[in-house]
């Protein structure tokens, strides 16, 4: 992400190719002893544990992905491995995401940066980007619920409403869920995709994370509409047709034909699957009972959409009208309103007049 140029740090507030964060990962893989874990029988072995990463003096090897190391590193302004790996055991022990903690960190340092936040406010921690210190007090804190913890513990959306002084523009979540590691001003499939996740900014969802495009030199934004909402479809259909089946995601290259490879592994294993033709609607059978589960809980238009930061002007990729005309898009395609809302002949196509309103 760091040669791509598209990892987010300081709260978003860039994305870098700073020399410093791409020496992270040879850190680890350098200086660290690796082990490998998956479940059983796995051949892929996808989660990664490192013994005693540098001066660390941990009992047990700490588990370390992408994810943790971008929150609690660039996005705080981190760039010692040690200290990275230290926020990331606490977050473990502590039984929290690494995700959310360091974006919700980030966003409290942000706003200390603006003088919204005190040291009088956060029990005398200077939280200025690459302070440590105050990262790992921040993790402490927030798991006990207690000094300044208080504000961030439920998370960025609910600390900036909480705030306030126009702090929400900086929060940098989707629905309550913090933004994954990549910077969604350069790629338009990615902006969408995150916009309308039914569970927020999550890359499981979007699918990037999962796609050829970011083994490639350069990372562009689609050009074409069409073309952008058709391929967030694919994706996201490929995610809940996996996610059904109780696939691994990091299967995925496995299949040449993931529908109807898919297809094949249900009626080997449950008999008759049904008809190929309704096997086929189980993706958007999915998404609509995302999305009405979304809008029974009442999810609005505005809530399909990114943070300020991103739709304000200040990148040439990414622009407030261009968005949202891809979401329109978005809704068309998948039968829906341009309010985003489910008609009943949408579902009826799918069999499943039941869930009409």
């Amino acid at each position: 992400m760091s040669r791509l140029g598209i990892l987010p740090a300081a709260n978003f507030k860039q994305s870098t190719g700073d020399r410093v964060y791409q020496s992270l990962g040879d850190g680890l893989l350098q200086e660290t002893d690796q082990i490998r874990h998956g479940c059983v029988g796995c051949p892929v072995k996808c989660e990664q544990r490192f013994e005693k990463p540098r001066a660390q003096n941990r009992e047990r090897a700490v588990r370390l992905e992408y994810q943790s190391v971008y929150a609690l590193g660039p996005l705080c302004g981190i760039n010692e491995l040690s200290d990275i790996v230290e926020a990331a055991a606490l977050c473990d022990e502590l039984g929290m995401d690494t995700v959310s903690m360091g974006a919700t960190i980030a966003w409290a340092m942000e706003s200390f940066e603006r003088g919204i936040l005190t040291a009088e406010d956060t029990g005398g921690l200077d939280l200025r980007f690459g302070n440590a210190l105050a990262v790992f007090a921040c993790i402490k804190q927030t798991a006990a619920r207690s000094s300044f913890g208080t504000l961030l513990a439920d998370g960025s959306l609910r600390a900036a409403q909480s705030l306030g002084h126009g702090s929400e523009s900086w929060a940098m979540q989707v629905k309550g869920l913090e933004m994954p590691g990549y910077d969604p001003r350069h790629h338009d499939g990615l902006s969408l995709g995150l916009a309308v996740s039914a569970r927020g900014a999550c890359h499981n969802r979007a699918g990037l994370g999962l796609d050829d495009e970011m083994l490639l030199d350069n990372v562009k934004p689609d050009q074409d509409v069409e073309d952008t909402v058709d391929r967030e479809i694919l994706r996201e259909d490929r995610q809940a047709l996996m996610d059904a089946l109780g696939i691994c995601k990091f299967f995925h290259a496995a299949f040449d034909d993931l529908k109807q490879e898919s297809f094949d592994l249900l009626s080997l294993i449950g008999g008759h699957g049904g008809s190929e033709s309704e096997f086929a609607h189980l993706p958007g059978r999915v998404a609509v009972i995302r999305r009405l589960t979304n809008l029974r809980e009442g999810l609005v238009l505005r809530d399909d959409s990114l943070p300020e930061r991103f739709l304000a002007g200040l990148s040439e990729d990414l622009d407030r009208d261009g968005f949202e005309n891809q979401r329109t898009h978005y809704y068309r395609k998948r039968g829906w309103s341009d309010l985003g809302e489910v008609p009943s002949r949408t579902l009826e196509v799918l069999s499943m007049g039941d869930f009409s309103p």
